[in-house]
């Protein structure tokens, strides 16, 4: 849990109402002592754990210029890198939501499932196109099925899920898109009342 985010608790009870033994590990940046003892706190907890969840909000503000540079930056130090990398290898699961995913794609957790270096053709999260938060329900379409947290649905299922973001549009270059495609790591689409994927704002935000 990082200064800024929020969900947390909410996110715990869905986890909890699953069956699983949670623990809410606050990220404390009081002074310099405090940030230390938080970077081995999270360590050790992610040495213990089975299952990785980043929340959303608005961690440091969002600022400057864009989200999830605070949450980025912690997940790079050697320590917390090391663990992660050795959570990656024993099979641990992560997750993350608003924040909590942009810092996954940012790091390059997402979408290659390991730490990987920025550059100018990086997958990233851009301002919406209608250049303002958006808060409304959509209508999603599950795509495929290739991954432990789509345990339960079938491909062709729809959700309508709220959305909230000020940055939500995922770019990504065309040679990028058409990997990530073909390797099956796209599983919904934004579709219409119809359930046809969609690219109107009215329905993909």
């Amino acid at each position: 849990v990082f200064p800024g985010t929020n969900s947390e608790y909410d996110s715990a009870k869905a986890f909890e109402k699953e069956g699983a033994k949670v623990n809410l590990v606050p990220f404390v940046t009081l002074n310099e002592e405090a940030i230390v003892k938080s970077v081995d706190t999270m360590v050790d907890n992610i040495e213990k754990a089975n299952i990785i969840f980043f929340a959303g909000g608005f961690s440091a503000a969002d600022e400057p210029d864009g989200s999830a540079k605070f949450i980025v930056n912690i997940l790079l130090n050697e320590k917390v890198r090391a663990a992660i990398d050795s959570f990656i290898e024993r099979g641990g699961l992560i997750i993350g939501i608003c924040n909590g995913f942009q810092a996954l794609v940012k790091s390059g957790l997402l979408p290659y499932g390991n730490f990987e270096d920025a550059s100018s053709t990086s997958p990233t999260l851009f301002y919406n196109d209608a250049n303002q938060h958006v808060a409304k329900m959509v209508e999603t379409r599950i795509a495929n099925t290739n991954s432990p947290w789509l345990a339960g649905v079938e491909v062709g299922d729809i959700h309508a899920i709220p959305v909230s973001h000020g940055e939500g549009k995922f770019v990504v270059t065309a040679e990028e898109f058409a990997e990530l495609r073909d390797n099956g790591q796209i599983f919904t689409q934004y579709v219409d009342f119809e359930g046809k994927p969609s690219m109107d704002s009215k329905y993909n935000p």
